[in-house]
């Protein structure tokens, strides 16, 4: 009746409920826990932080390990042979050449070089045309059986400097009253003061055919290596037939001086 429901202290070796161990001899559980643990309750409120204790003194260093030996270099093992180079291989063929690349951007232009020095002046040059003076005169009457020049109109005046030279172009309209047809030579004239008439070409001056009316006769020419001085100009005659040219008019041209 007792064992049927204690009342006191039991001291069993263990607990056994229906063929299961529930507690061992040790006093542990080790039964089904269902139901052991009730719900949690709630959180209490949590306390102050307690001081915090002193630090506590570091401990002493460990004494240093001996090094341990060096262990021994293992020997190296003989090095195998070269093995024979194999034969070369064939060329191979060329390949197709291609296309041209695009032109490339012009690079920027270098920096111009520095100016080189200024050459020496160079001699003054001549000053051309010195004076042009117009050929403008009445015609005048040239004697025949003569084999000197003579005026056909009346001459102008020029001054020739050293080295200068003397050019002119001039129409003169000459002819006779008497209708005989007459040969004659003229052309362009200079003479120095007291000096013959000379012709501007001396070895070439032009020859007519014939004069028998009145006809327009041109001349023109250059002369130069004359000595300085003055000089008359104009249109000449050298009429060496017996028929004087005495219906001759004016003659219109120009005499120019020039370096």
């Amino acid at each position: 009746m007792v064992a049927g429901d204690a009342i006191g202290d039991i001291h069993p070796t263990s607990v056994w409920v229906d063929g299961t161990i529930v507690i061992d001899g040790t006093g542990k559980w080790v039964g089904d826990p269902t139901g052991l643990v009730g719900p949690e309750g709630p959180q209490g409120p949590v306390g102050a932080t307690g001081p915090q204790g002193p630090k506590g003194d570091t401990g002493a260093t460990g004494a240093k390990g001996t090094t341990g030996a060096t262990g021994a270099t293992g020997s190296q093992g003989p090095k195998g042979e070269t093995g024979a180079t194999g034969p070369e291989g064939p060329k191979g063929a060329t390949g197709a050449t291609g296309a041209k690349g695009a032109t490339g951007d012009t690079g920027p232009t270098g920096p111009t070089g520095p100016t080189g020095a200024t050459g020496p002046k160079g001699a003054t040059g001549a000053t051309g045309v010195v004076s042009t003076t117009s050929l403008d005169a009445p015609g005048i009457t040239v004697n025949g059986s003569s084999l000197a020049f003579a005026w056909a109109a009346t001459p102008v005046s020029v001054t020739v400097g050293a080295g200068q030279r003397i050019t002119g172009s001039a129409v003169a309209i000459l002819g006779t009253s008497s209708g005989s047809a007459t040969s004659v030579g003229f052309g362009l004239c200079y003479q120095a003061a007291g000096g013959s008439i000379i012709t501007f070409y001396p070895a070439s001056y032009t020859i007519t055919a014939s004069i028998s009316a009145r006809a327009p006769f041109a001349a023109a020419g250059t002369v130069s290596g004359l000595a300085a001085g003055t000089y008359n100009v104009g249109f000449c005659v050298r009429n060496v037939s017996s028929t004087a040219l005495n219906s001759n008019d004016a003659i219109n041209g120009w005499v120019m001086v020039t370096n």
